[in-house]
């Protein structure tokens, strides 16, 4: 039996060539794709543009000064310069001639300085040095007095006693904050605190020289004071102020 030779139709004879079609146009699909995605890109690098903005930040000045002479004359920066030396106010002792049992007083006015923009806090005391046959045989205590009363014993109580130490080598820290105010078109406000100086029972006697008596340096530490921050923001930076004093 002969095999019959079906002849293709025209349609059958056709499609073998479809899918070559349709890759063609697949491909030129892609390739007209990437070409507009170029062109997009184009586009808009050609019509956009940079804008900048800059913000300028100050801070506020905290600056602090102290005088050992009077409330109002005497004022200079005691504190600690960029390179670690001191400006120590001297305080003025009637202290030539201790015995056991005397006590002696001295002034320190603080202030903030001229242009100074923020407030501050008498926020630490420290002894910074102390030296002589005598630091164990004195105690001192702080009082935070009326800028125009006299540091004497008419003047101190317990109630404005800020802080005191068992020797001249220690002292407490504040009982409470002291507010050292800024100006209004000039310096603050001063606050003053007073010196009281002790001496015990077992003074030792070294003599009214200079050299042979005992000394002692206090470091008042002022901090800028922030606590209307949280209605204002953050106005800037503060450091502290530090006021030496020493007395012999």
């Amino acid at each position: 039996m002969s095999e019959t030779q079906t002849l293709a139709t025209p349609d059958q004879q056709t499609q073998p060539e479809q899918p070559n079609n349709r890759r063609r146009k697949v491909q030129a699909g892609v390739a007209v794709a990437s070409v507009l995605g170029l062109g997009a890109i184009a586009t808009l690098a050609a019509w956009q543009g940079d804008q900048f903005a800059e913000g300028w930040f100050g801070t506020g000045s905290f600056e602090i000064e102290s005088s050992p002479t009077s409330a109002t004359d005497g004022y200079q920066n005691h504190g600690e310069d960029d390179d670690g030396n001191t400006n120590n106010a001297e305080l003025t002792f009637e202290a030539d001639a201790m015995v056991p049992g005397d006590v002696v007083y001295a002034p320190l006015w603080i202030r903030a300085a001229d242009g100074s923009s923020l407030p501050g806090i008498i926020s630490d005391y420290e002894v910074e040095r102390a030296d002589g046959d005598n630091v164990d045989n004195l105690t001192v205590a702080l009082h935070s007095i009326d800028s125009s009363d006299t540091c004497g014993a008419g003047a101190i109580d317990d109630d404005n006693l800020s802080a005191e130490g068992t020797n001249l080598g220690t002292i407490s820290n504040p009982s409470s904050p002291i507010e050292v105010p800024v100006g209004d078109g000039g310096p603050g406000a001063p606050v003053q605190l007073c010196f009281a100086v002790t001496a015990g029972e077992d003074l030792v006697p070294t003599g009214s020289d200079q050299e042979d008596a005992t000394t002692a340096t206090w470091e008042i530490t002022v901090a800028m004071d922030d606590s209307d921050d949280d209605d204002n923001g953050d106005n800037g930076d503060g450091g502290n102020g530090g006021g030496g004093g020493g007395g012999n």
